[in-house]
C-alpha cells in the first residue's frame, strides 16, 4: 500500500510514517504544494490530509486533489466542528478523524477505506448501474459515492435504510462514522448525477433512508 501523509506537524508525521512503514510504502508532504508534486508524479493508495497546512487549507487541496485522484482522501485534523467535518467531505474526503486520535483506530480506518476502493476497482458497479449512469458520472465518484449508487440501484424501488447503508459503506457497523458522512455522501452523489443527467433520481425518506426511483417513475 502506498500512502501520503500530508501533514506540517513533522513529529505527527513522523509517527504515522513508523506506523504504516513496515509493510508499506509511506510518502509524506508538510504543505499543499509538495503533496501536489507528489501526487502529479505518482500513484498513492491512499491520503491523509491535515487542515491547518502552511501555505493552504486542506479543504481546498482536498478539491485540487480531487481533479487528480479518486483515491480514499482521509481528514486528520484538530478542527471537529460539524461544519468543518461537512466542509471536508463535501470537498471529496471520505472519512474524517479527530486529534488527539488512536492511531489504531487511523490505520484500521486507512486499510478500511483502501479495502472498499480495491473492491470497486476489481468489481465494477453491477451491468445495471452502467446502463443507468453515464460514464462521465462514474469517473467524478469517490469510493464511498460509488459504493453508495451500487447498493441503491441494486435495491431499485425500495427504500435502502441508513443504518443498512452505514453498515455497508463503512467497517464496525459505522459505529465511528460521524452522523453528518452519509448525508454529506448522498447529497454530493445527487449533485454529480443531476450535473450529468439532468436529474438525481435518489430519493430521501426523512429520518429513515433513501430509495433509488425508477426511471418510468419520473
Amino acid at each position: 500500500m502506498r500512502i501520503l501523509i500530508v501533514e506540517d506537524n513533522l513529529i505527527i508525521a513522523e509517527r504515522m510514517k513508523e506506523m504504516f512503514g513496515a509493510e508499506n510504502e509511506v510518502f509524506s508532504a508538510p504543505d499543499g504544494r509538495c503533496a501536489m508534486k507528489l501526487v502529479n508524479g505518482q500513484s498513492f493508495d491512499v491520503i491523509i490530509l491535515d487542515l491547518g497546512l502552511p501555505d493552504m487549507y486542506g479543504v481546498d487541496l482536498c478539491r485540487c486533489l480531487r481533479e487528480r485522484t479518486n483515491v480514499p482522501i482521509i481528514f486528520a485534523t484538530i478542527e471537529n466542528s460539524d461544519e468543518t467535518i461537512v466542509r471536508c467531505l463535501e470537498a471529496g474526503g471520505d472519512d474524517f478523524v479527530s486529534k488527539p486520535f488512536s492511531f489504531k483506530v487511523l490505520k484500521a480506518r486507512v486499510e478500511a477505506q483502501v479495502r472498499r476502493f480495491d473492491m470497486c476497482r476489481s468489481d465494477a458497479l453491477s451491468e445495471k448501474a452502467h446502463d443507468l449512469i453515464v460514464d462521465k458520472v462514474m469517473d467524478s465518484l469517490t469510493v464511498t459515492e460509488r459504493g453508495i449508487l451500487e447498493i441503491l440501484i441494486k435495491n431499485s424501488g425500495c427504500l435502502v435504510e441508513r443504518g443498512f447503508l452505514l453498515e455497508r459503506i463503512w467497517d464496525n457497523g459505522g459505529n465511528y462514522v460521524e452522523d453528518n458522512a452519509l448525508s454529506v455522501n448522498v447529497s454530493r452523489l445527487r449533485k454529480k448525477l443531476r450535473e450529468a443527467m439532468g436529474r438525481a433520481p435518489i430519493e430521501t425518506v426523512k429520518g429513515i433512508g433513501y430509495r433509488w426511483i425508477d426511471e418510468q417513475e419520473f
